[in-house]
């Protein structure tokens, strides 16, 4: 389970910068941003967390469901956020790389074993680049 959490951790890092699409039109800093999408992706790999190690190509492909449907639900929350208006570009381009590394596991769940490919290495290297301390930690 810990190298699946560990994906999925990239994506939910790399979904922080979705929060471009949305939020409530407030100004706020980065500083400010980082902390509560944090919040939020903490919440997520709770939830992450929790999913069991799967034991059968059966299992991996319920437990791939689950984890993107955990995934999404953040990006939603993150999405509700407000967010540094200099960053909207980049992280319009982020979300989509993640959504794009989404659809690629949704499609093919093995890609979460295969030890010489993390679909979410961009993302996650990108999200720590920004600043992000609990999205992306794993």
């Amino acid at each position: 389970m810990r190298r699946i959490s560990m994906f999925f951790a990239g994506a939910l890092v790399a979904g922080a910068f979705v929060v471009a699409c949305g939020g409530g039109g407030k100004t706020v800093t980065k500083a400010e941003f980082i902390t509560a999408a944090d919040k939020v992706c903490e919440a997520s790999q709770a939830e992450m967390d929790k999913l069991p190690d799967p034991t059968s190509e059966a299992e991996l492909n319920d437990l791939v469901h689950e984890a993107i449907k955990i995934e999404r639900k953040q990006l939603e929350d993150l999405r509700a956020l407000d967010t540094p208006k200099a960053d909207e570009k980049a992280l319009k381009s982020l979300f989509d790389s993640v959504e794009a590394a989404t659809s690629r596991i949704e499609d093919d769940p093995s890609l979460l074993t295969n030890a010489s490919e993390d679909p979410f290495a961009a993302s996650s290297k990108a999200a720590s680049e920004y600043g992000f301390k609990v999205c992306g930690a794993n």
